[in-house]
C-alpha cells in the first residue's frame, strides 16, 4: 500500500510538477529585474552544488537552478563586486534566474537555461513514469494481499 501511495505521489510530482516549474517560456513571459549584486552562496547537497543563491540590494534572494550552473558561471559570479549592477530574468513558474547579465555581459544565457530546464523536465518525466510503474506494482501487491486475507478468513469459517 505504501508503494502505491508513494509511487502515485512522486510520479505526479515528477511528471507534472517539474514540467510546470521548468516550462519553456519566452523572455517576455519572465520577470525582468534590475538590481545590485550583494553576495552569492553556493548551496550544496552531498558535496554537489544544488543551487546558487544571489542576494541583491532590493532585499530579495534569487536562485539559479543546478542545471544551469557551470564553471564559467561560477567564475563570473566570483568576479562580481558588491553593488555591481545586474539584470535578471526570472522564470514565471519556477522562480529561478534564467538569464543574468552584468553591464551587458551575459553571465547566464536565456536559451541555454531553457534548454537545460527542458532536459531536466524530460529526465524527471522518465523518473515519474518509473514511479507510476512502482505504484502499479504496489497496487498488484495490495490486491494479491487482500485476496489472501479474504481466502484466509473464508477458511476460518
Amino acid at each position: 500500500l505504501a508503494l502505491l501511495v508513494v509511487g502515485l505521489l512522486l510520479g505526479t510530482v515528477f511528471t507534472f510538477g517539474v514540467q510546470y516549474w521548468n516550462e519553456t517560456v519566452t523572455k517576455e513571459e519572465c520577470t525582468y529585474i534590475e538590481t545590485q549584486f550583494l553576495d552569492y552562496k553556493e548551496i550544496k547537497q552531498r558535496s554537489r552544488i544544488n543551487q546558487i543563491a544571489i542576494d541583491c540590494a532590493d532585499g530579495e534572494r534569487y536562485f539559479i537552478d543546478q542545471v544551469s550552473i557551470n564553471a564559467r558561471l561560477r567564475d563570473d559570479l566570483a568576479e562580481l563586486e558588491k553593488n555591481d549592477n545586474i539584470t535578471m530574468l526570472i522564470h514565471p513558474e519556477g522562480g529561478n534566474i534564467v538569464e543574468l547579465t552584468h553591464y551587458g555581459a551575459e553571465l547566464l544565457n536565456f536559451e541555454e537555461s531553457m534548454e537545460n530546464l527542458g532536459k531536466d523536465a524530460k529526465a524527471f518525466s522518465y523518473l515519474g513514469l518509473f514511479m507510476y510503474l512502482a505504484s502499479f506494482l504496489g497496487l498488484i501487491c495490495t490486491v494479491l494481499n487482500v485476496g489472501k486475507n479474504i481466502k484466509a478468513k473464508k477458511k476460518k469459517f
